[in-house]
């Protein structure tokens, strides 16, 4: 349609009259004076012959040169004036400046449209019948919209206007609005056109043309006999627009009675009443019309008064358009008549104006007295005219001039004639004298570009700027919500740690639980946390990490290493020190069941050494510890039997009996050899028996003391009284030191039945411990196999090959004629989480590859990052999908709740749309825990994304389902989470926010069709969540029986009538209810509605 806008504008150009030549790249004002020179070629159009022989001109050619080049100067400052109102309307419409930039010099808005205009046809490639360009009527380039007069149109005009009086061929193209070359009216979307008229057969002839039924008007036009002068009640109901023809002489009893019909009517809101044969400057009853109309608040009226109308006449000529009760310049130009061409173009035009409503006009044509006037300048100046006595004389005919160069100015430029009627009654003459009187003050249109460029180039900044302060905001939203997050993970295992602690230590109450521990210290363990974060966050931590990571390189096999952590060293340096005295405890143990008597003892490297009272050294039983203590020194007349940190109870001390002292010579006490102490076992069952070996006896001259024991007496729990000297039940012989009588022991069979009674109760102990440990491992054991094992994996391999009809769209055939975002999908809620896999709150029943071959065609997942052990053990990493180091899964909020191995899904989604070639999908999918990068190297390796569909464009029309189907563009990809911004197509995967609005996603509100929407979207499809927790929080098949039945549905999706329509039924247990048999249905309806022209993309019917 280019070439057509351009020749049709160059059309619109043409003038009434002979003098000036039609053209659309007018020159400027400096031409005008440059081409003063070249006057031949401007005596040729207006129509004069050049001098024959190449002489010089006369004086009269150059006197109408001159003329000539005067009126182009008035015409161009006319220009000026509509330049002008078209700034103020474009600002007044789009609140901004001139749109006109600066394009090699100083142009006006008259030359960049004519440039636009030219241009427009310039593009051959895209020429089709007759000039067209193959895009519809409406279009019209934007560039030229932006620079055209922007009129106030009239609102609700309706659907139905009715005619009556007449049916005339160009009112009926006009109300059509989609002739051939003819500028389409915005508020013009009339699908009915109601003519009543006297002679349905003459009318029919004179309407009905080949024009009529290329352009569809025969599609809207009724055509019926009238009752009368005006139409009846009953005929006018419907019509919310009434155009009405009568006479002059019936006027003033006809007008009251179209009141009378205005007011009783409850739909009617415009009425245009046209009246013929006026000769005078009144229209008896227009006064009733115009009171009866209350100024608008009833209905909008307009009356248009014409003379003598006559078939024929030159259309585009000269006319005026002005009040009737303005008579200076219609008296002046009136011709008596008007071309009937005209008169209805101007009456369908005025229906469209805001300007026109609540005025009586008068319309007449030039005459040719005041087309001679038109073509002379004003009589002023160097062109004024004087009488025989020298008076000037006044220009009678100076408004004629200037209401005719207006109108060249209106034809020049390109104004429709819709914006050419808007000018001429809505500023009419008065404007254009006020602007040449008062020049507005304007900026040149360099000045006027420059300033528009500055501020779109500051606008773009400062949306720029609040773009990237935004996502810096979000940014740190982000960071300070995950520092606080980390805070709290630290403060609860600081909270837990010290709970312990203080546990142990004895400061904590028993009463008190580690949650109730928790909250009362939780600021200070927040206080702490924060601490910790600052410190580890730090870069003096962060280089420390470094250099401990590089020391402990190569420390694989090693113990310690430079820089290692001090805990571990410590832990290490423990383990190793009970590891020697393991080691040294294991050499000293005796190998032979055989008792050997210890010999005396000898001097060696082994030997300990002690000194008597006198200084004297001598030799003891060695006492050996390979820890930090010394040896300890061993005294006569008994030694300690070694006791071990590991053994269950404690040895008895061997005392050994010395023979008495000879009276005579009492001597100092010495220090004899000790007897090696008796061993003991951890895995022993009984004591070892202490043998008590009795040492040389000193030299007879010298009497020994009595010597105290090297350790005090112990005094036992089995004494009898208080200084009782019987001894602890061990089978070592006791000697009191102090005493020469031996002393008092208990019978052996008390002994014995002790040592039985001790053991059966460890034995006792020891069963109820092992016992009670047992049930919670077998119970730990239990839980692990039911959550993990094999076995539990009750999901069984499944045909995805579904049965389907060659030309269906998902299984019926009246999918393929709808768009796909008018398809309502059956959609599962969590895809992933079925029982078949072990969830431990699963949404399904039965997996998802059973629900694709059951029906549903609509698929929600999650994604997360698998941390644990436990979980990472399902996943098979499979390397072909570029998994071999990552932990996706398919989960709901953690992976011990169950997760899905990615493979298996990519794989099983592709496999469907492999041997289903009819079937398409729509899939949306939450990405958690940073899984993006990890989904979308498994999309991109395992071929999913070669069906996917990738719109052309940020703004597209959905194709239909059909057309998907047969370019194999099967998947439609939604996405959210992750690092998705808005208007993001990576890999062919379509932010959510910006196609979605959604029913509350929570469950809270499962009645309604309320949607909630995010974000700056398109509003394309309709996510429906049809699913409900119990009171327990868990998805549960009860409440999917009642969600998902048949009345449930259709009850909620009664209200979706005047709302947005649903695309997306997502559901939970879809094995329940009647949700398959619902969706066939609704989309049968929908097709059907498609079918008969209703239904429109976003609102249900």
């Amino acid at each position: 349609m280019k070439l057509l806008r351009s020749t049709f504008i160059a059309f619109c150009l043409t003038p009434g009259t002979v003098a000036f030549t039609a053209t659309t790249n007018t020159p400027s004002k400096k031409q005008y004076v440059a081409a003063s020179a070249k006057f031949t070629t401007q005596l040729q159009m207006i129509g004069l012959d050049s001098p024959m022989g190449g002489g010089i001109p006369d004086d009269e050619q150059i006197l109408k040169e001159k003329q000539f080049r005067e009126v182009l100067n008035e015409i161009s400052v006319a220009k000026d004036y509509l330049d002008y109102i078209t700034e103020e309307s474009i600002k007044a419409k789009f609140g901004t400046g001139t749109l006109v930039e600066e394009k090699g010099g100083e142009q006006t808005f008259s030359e960049v449209l004519a440039d636009k205009a030219a241009a427009a046809g310039s593009g051959g490639d895209d020429i089709e019948l007759f000039g067209g360009g193959g895009d519809d009527a409406t279009s019209t380039s934007t560039d030229i919209k932006e620079t055209r007069y922007q009129p106030n149109l009239r609102s609700d005009l309706g659907s139905t206007v009715l005619l009556s009086g007449t049916a005339d061929a160009t009112l009926l193209n006009v109300l059509n609005n989609n002739f051939f070359g003819q500028d389409n009216i915005a508020n013009f979307q009339f699908s009915k056109i109601k003519a009543l008229v006297d002679d349905v057969a003459l009318a029919k002839k004179s309407a009905i043309s080949r024009e009529a039924r290329y352009s569809g008007l025969l599609d809207k036009l009724s055509i019926e006999p009238s009752s009368g002068a005006l139409p009846t009640a009953a005929e006018l109901d419907g019509a919310s627009s009434w155009i009405a023809q009568i006479s002059s002489n019936d006027a003033s009893t006809l007008l009251p009675q179209v009141a009378e019909l205005a007011m009783n009517s409850n739909e009617l809101k415009h009425v245009i009443v046209l009246v013929t044969d006026v000769n005078s400057n009144t229209v008896d009853g227009w006064e009733v019309l115009e009171t009866a109309s209350g100024n608008g608040g009833n209905f909008q009226c307009t009356l248009v008064a014409v003379g003598e109308m006559f078939v024929g006449g030159k259309e585009g000529g000269l006319y005026h358009v002005g009040k009737m009760a303005d008579t200076t310049v219609s008296n002046a130009l009136s011709s008596g008549g008007m071309s009937s061409k005209e008169v209805y173009q101007l009456l369908g035009h005025a229906l469209a104006l805001e300007s026109t409503a609540g005025q009586a006009l008068t319309a007449c044509s030039y005459s040719q007295a005041a087309i001679e006037a038109v073509a002379s300048p004003y009589a002023e100046g160097e062109f004024t005219t004087r009488d025989d006595d020298g008076n000037e004389i006044t220009d009678e005919m100076k408004e004629v001039k200037m209401y005719g160069r207006m109108i060249q100015g209106l034809r020049e430029i390109g104004f429709t004639r819709t914006s050419e009627l808007d000018v001429l009654v809505k500023k009419g003459l008065e404007g254009f004298q006020e602007f040449i009187a008062n020049p507005p003050k304007r900026e040149d249109s360099y000045t006027a570009a420059k300033s528009a460029r500055d501020e779109e180039d500051e606008r773009i900044m400062a949306m720029l700027d609040a773009e990237i302060a935004k996502d810096e905001a979000k940014k740190k939203a982000e960071e300070a919500a995950a520092k606080q997050q980390e805070i709290q993970v630290i403060a609860q295992q600081w909270a837990i740690k010290e709970y312990s602690l203080r546990s142990i230590g004895g400061d904590v109450d028993p009463s008190v639980t580690e949650i109730d521990f928790i909250k009362s210290v939780w600021d200070e363990a927040l206080v702490e946390a924060e601490k910790t974060y600052d410190m580890i966050n730090s870069a003096e931590y962060q280089k420390k990490l470094e250099k401990s990571a590089d020391d402990a390189k190569g420390s694989e096999n090693k113990l310690f290493w430079p820089g290692m952590d001090p805990l571990l060293k410590k832990k290490r340096e423990k383990m190793v020190e009970k590891v020697k005295k393991q080691y040294m405890d294991l050499l000293k143990m005796p190998f032979g069941k055989k008792k050997k008597e210890p010999e005396p003892a000898k001097p060696s490297f082994f030997t300990a050494k002690t000194s008597d009272q006198n200084g004297t050294e001598v030799e003891a039983s060695p006492a050996f510890s390979w820890g930090k203590k010394k040896q300890e020194e061993i005294v006569a007349p008994a030694a300690p039997a070694r006791s071990f940190p590991w053994s269950k109870k404690k040895q008895e001390t061997a005392v050994v009996a010395q023979p008495p002292p000879p009276p005579p010579q009492p001597i100092q006490p010495v220090a004899s050899a000790a007897p090696a102490p008796a061993r003991s076992f951890p895995w022993s069952k009984k004591k070892q028996e202490t043998a008590a070996v009795a040492q040389p006896p000193p030299p007879p001259p010298q009497p020994i003391q009595p010597v105290a024991p090297a350790t005090p007496p112990r005094s036992s729990k089995f004494s009898f009284k208080k200084n009782s000297t019987k001894g602890s039940p061990s089978k070592s012989v006791v000697t009191a030191p102090p005493t020469p009588s031996p002393p008092r022991q208990r019978s052996k069979r008390a002994e014995e039945q002790y040592n039985e009674k001790r053991k059966r109760s460890c034995c006792s102990c020891k069963c109820l411990i092992g016992s009670s440990c047992l049930l919670i491992l077998l119970a730990i054991g239990g839980v692990l196999a039911w959550r993990y094992g094999p076995w539990m994996n009750s999901a069984t391999s499944t045909n995805l090959r579904v049965q389907s009809c060659p030309d269906c769209c998902n299984g019926m055939k009246s999918n393929c004629k709808l768009p796909v975002n008018r398809v309502l999908f059956p959609t599962l809620h969590n895809a992933h989480a079925s029982k078949d896999y072990s969830f431990i709150t699963p949404n399904h029943e039965k997996q998802f590859e059973d629900a694709l071959v059951a029906g549903y065609r609509g698929l929600q997942f999650s994604t997360c990052t698998c941390e644990s052990i436990l979980s990472n053990s399902l996943l098979k990493r499979d390397p072909a999908l570029g998994l071999e180091e990552s932990n996706l899964g398919f989960c709901n909020v953690a992976c011990g709740a169950g997760v899905r191995d990615p493979k298996a899904v990519i794989e099983n989604l592709k496999t469907f749309l492999d041997v289903n070639r009819r079937e398409l999908l729509l899939v949306d999918i939450e990405m958690n825990n940073d899984s993006e990068d990890d989904l979308r190297t498994a999309l991109r390796a395992s071929g999913l994304l070669d069906y996917v569909y990738i719109p052309d464009s940020r703004y597209f029309e959905w194709p239909t389902m059909g057309k998907l189907i047969d370019k194999n563009k099967r998947l439609i990809l939604f996405a959210r989470g992750g690092t998705m911004r808005s208007y993001e197509c990576r890999d062919g995967i379509l932010y959510f926010y910006d196609f979605f609005a959604q029913t509350e996603p929570d469950g809270s509100d499962v009645s309604s069709c309320d949607a909630t929407l995010s974000g700056e979207i398109n509003i394309d499809f309709m996510l429906m969540n049809q699913f409900q927790n119990n009171a327990a929080k868990i998805p549960s098949t009860q409440m999917a029986k009642d969600l998902n039945s048949y009345n449930a549905l259709s009850a909620r999706f009664d209200d979706c009538k005047g709302k947005i329509e649903p695309s997306m039924l997502s559901v939970d247990f879809w094995q329940t209810g009647n949700v398959l048999e619902f969706v066939q249905r609704e989309n049968e309806k929908r097709e059907e509605l498609m079918e008969q022209g209703f239904g429109k993309r976003g609102l249900r019917g």
